[in-house]
């Protein structure tokens, strides 16, 4: 499993938002804040999708698009 410090990195190197990948993966802002930053763990399930999202597997949901104007 890649480190938080790992996971920032590769967002910023592929030019994320952590809302996007929030919504990727199905969760909060927050949430997301809180695991990118190592103050909350990373569950397996939220882990591997931010890794599908990282690499354009996963794509935010058309009703989040809508809402977060990624259209």
């Amino acid at each position: 499993m890649l480190s938080n410090e790992k996971l920032k990195f590769l967002r910023h190197k592929f030019g994320y938002t952590k809302q996007y990948l929030a919504d990727c993966i199905g969760c909060s802002y927050d949430m997301f804040k809180s695991m990118e930053m190592g103050r909350r763990g990373i569950k397996q399930e939220y882990y591997d999708k931010w890794i599908d999202a990282l690499y354009g597997k996963i794509k935010p949901s058309v009703k989040q698009k809508n809402k977060n104007k990624w259209m």
